[in-house]
Parts: C-alpha cells; sequence; structure tokens
C-alpha cells in the first residue's frame, strides 16, 4: 500500500508538471498571436496614413480605407493627417497651432 501511494504522487506531480508546462507554451502562443496582432495593426495603419497623403493604392483597398473614415468622422476625428500643417503653424503661429490640437483633442474626447 505504501508503494502505492507513492506511485500515486508520483503520477500527480508528473501530471502538474506536464500542467504548467502546457500553460506555458499556451501563454507563449497567445503573446505571440498578439505580437502578429499588433504588427498587421502597425501595417496598416502606415498604409492608411500613405493612402491620405496621396500614395496609390489598389481599387479593392478602397472599401477599407473609406469604412477608416466613416469610422473616423463618426467619432468627430478627421481622415486627413494634419501633422504639416501643424509643424507650419507652429513654426510662424504657435499659440493658434496649440488652440486647433487642443481643439481636436477635445472633439475626442467627447
Amino acid at each position: 500500500m505504501k508503494m502505492a501511494f507513492k506511485d500515486f504522487v508520483k503520477t500527480v506531480k508528473s501530471e502538474a508538471g506536464d500542467a504548467v508546462e502546457v500553460t506555458k507554451l499556451k501563454a507563449k502562443i497567445s503573446k505571440e498571436k498578439a505580437n502578429i496582432k499588433e504588427t498587421y495593426e502597425a501595417i496598416g495603419e502606415i498604409f492608411y496614413n500613405k493612402v491620405k497623403e496621396g500614395a496609390q493604392m489598389d481599387p479593392e483597398f478602397s472599401p477599407l480605407v473609406e469604412k477608416i473614415d466613416a469610422a473616423k468622422t463618426q467619432r468627430g476625428v478627421p481622415s486627413s493627417n494634419s501633422g504639416v500643417l501643424y509643424l507650419i503653424l507652429c513654426l510662424f503661429v504657435p499659440i493658434v497651432a496649440w488652440a486647433l490640437m487642443q481643439n481636436e483633442l477635445n472633439n475626442m474626447a467627447n
């Protein structure tokens, strides 16, 4: 009976160790999937910004770009990039640039 109990304890330890290892692997896989998703999103954002700056795109992407523009408009976020405008204003009339940027931030917060 003493031997059977020891075998049982060894089996439980072994299975617990396996469960821990499986959990670690699942966490690692999940982290890698999240990294891939973030990278896809970054690529998409770069592509979208390039299109808004005037870069050419395949027509198959038009509905996706329009969908993003519609979502931004619904939230009150401009679909164009005002970065260049703000840069120029900061150089010549900084107070106006700050006021415009603050206005956009206020619109996004609402």
